[in-house]
């Protein structure tokens, strides 16, 4: 509806430009029409910009402050809880479709620590992975929020290609899990060797 109006706004704010100057064209010289045109849809293209995105940017940020104080409702009540990690490296697995971003990451205690999920895609290289990390993650249905990033970054070791369905089928790896049972390396060479598969 906003796009609409702001439409309607810079469509007839031309309309009446053009007729007032379509009446003052035999008074002032051919080439001063053609700026004072360009000049005129600039500032009806501001206008509108302003005029119809005000309200939207304090909606905005009304709802982001809502969003925080529900965050803070739910870190105090124990649904939302903060994990820290420290890792040492890591790599990653391409997407598939849209399932978000996916890291195996080696913890300093040797255990890997899987993430996988869209909450990742605000923090993908090179921000992070990273030396020291902590996880918001929502402890009743189990899924990451969010994660803030410390230390230095970690370059990736490499990409391993996307899973199949398959892996998804079994539920092999889910967002969160720690592996202690396969060494990163192992867990390296398993995945990377899917591309050779």
């Amino acid at each position: 509806m906003r796009l609409l109006g702001a439409g309607l706004f810079v469509f007839v704010g031309l309309m009446v430009v053009g007729v007032s100057m379509s009446r003052a064209a035999e008074r002032w010289p051919a080439w001063l029409i053609a700026p004072i045109m360009m000049g005129t849809m600039l500032t009806l293209l501001i206008g509108a910009l302003v005029l119809f995105n005000w309200r939207s940017r304090a909606s905005l940020a009304k709802e982001s402050q809502a969003i925080h104080e529900r965050f803070k409702q739910l870190e105090a009540s124990g649904v939302l809880q903060w994990t820290a990690f420290h890792a040492t490296r890591a790599f990653g697995v391409e997407e598939f479709e849209d399932e978000g971003s996916h890291y195996f990451v080696e913890l300093t205690d040797g255990r890997v620590l899987f993430l996988s999920g869209q909450y990742l895609y605000d923090y993908d290289p090179p921000v992070f992975p990273c030396t020291e990390f902590s996880v918001r993650r929502n402890t009743i249905e189990g899924y990451g929020v969010d994660l803030t990033c410390g230390g230095a970054p970690i370059a990736l070791d490499g990409m391993a290609p996307a899973f199949g369905e398959d892996v998804w089928d079994r539920r092999d790896f889910s967002d969160g899990q720690i592996i202690s049972n396969v060494s990163y390396d192992e867990l390296k060479r398993q995945q990377m060797s899917r591309a050779r598969s």
